[in-house]
């Protein structure tokens, strides 16, 4: 199968940001996601378990959140209990953020711990 590849970077305005993040779930909940640029397209069919690697960061000025969704063609399943919480709010808690650990699998992993 030859590779097949469509992307964009750039300075963006928030709200176009936010309809191609909203286009791309309602895709992965229809089971099927098509990326058009011009006359290049990719078409992905996301399995029920993929590989999510979501990191948030700010320093020297700037603040970046990088998200990273990818799977296997065949099937893979797995649920190690990640939980994230995604909210416009901070947290009413102080919370800790522990030093990273590895988790099976070779990925590494934070724990957090309500004060």
């Amino acid at each position: 199968m030859e590779k097949k590849t469509v992307s964009l970077r750039g300075n963006i305005e928030l709200e176009k940001v936010i309809t191609y993040l909203e286009g791309i779930v309602k895709s992965m909940k229809d089971g099927q996601i098509c990326l058009i640029q011009g006359t290049e397209y990719v078409t992905l069919n996301p399995p029920p378990y993929v590989d999510l690697g979501m990191e948030a960061e700010v320093k020297k000025g700037k603040s970046k959140l990088t998200i990273e969704i990818g799977w296997k063609r065949e099937k893979v399943e797995s649920n190690n209990g990640h939980e994230l919480k995604i909210s416009s709010e901070e947290p009413m808690e102080n919370i800790e953020v522990t030093p990273e650990k590895k988790v099976p699998g070779g990925s590494k992993n934070r724990e957090t711990k309500t004060k």
